[in-house]
């Protein structure tokens, strides 16, 4: 049996046991799948605003050791401030929408900011609105 396949009959089972679930199409579907499945399933962890180690030893690669304080957000969480915000966006008159339908106009924003969960909420609610991302985060 060849390399080819192996990756044929792999993909043919996945696709099997895979018969009952929907076929998703975008970022939104899967985050709106995935947030009926598990609402309450934590997906992001942001260290504290203050990056509380209780205690920095650093090790010979150079790797900060010792425990951080994490803020975790779960799906549903971050699905309804997306929503909020794409809602707020829109009704505001800030940023239009893709128009329902609409496949062709091309919507492009670039975003830069620091990783924090600010950054999150506005990526997945300008996905929400139709947008493509040129995005730029800094640590």
């Amino acid at each position: 049996m060849s390399g080819n396949d192996t990756i044929q009959t792999s993909s043919q089972e996945s696709s099997s046991n895979r018969s009952d679930m929907p076929m998703l199409y975008s970022f939104n579907q899967l985050i709106a799948q995935r947030t009926r499945e598990y609402p309450d399933l934590e997906i992001l962890g942001i260290p504290d605003k203050n990056f509380n180690v209780s205690t920095m030893n650093h090790s010979l690669l150079g790797k900060l050791t010792g425990t951080t304080q994490y803020i975790k957000y779960t799906l549903n969480e971050l699905d309804a401030s997306a929503s909020l915000l794409a809602h707020y966006l829109r009704d505001n008159e800030l940023l239009n929408g893709r128009s329902k339908g609409d496949a062709t106009t091309k919507m492009t924003v670039g975003l830069l900011g620091i990783s924090n969960i600010s950054y999150v909420v506005t990526e997945m609610a300008l996905y929400r609105m139709g947008y493509c991302l040129c995005t730029t985060r800094f640590l």
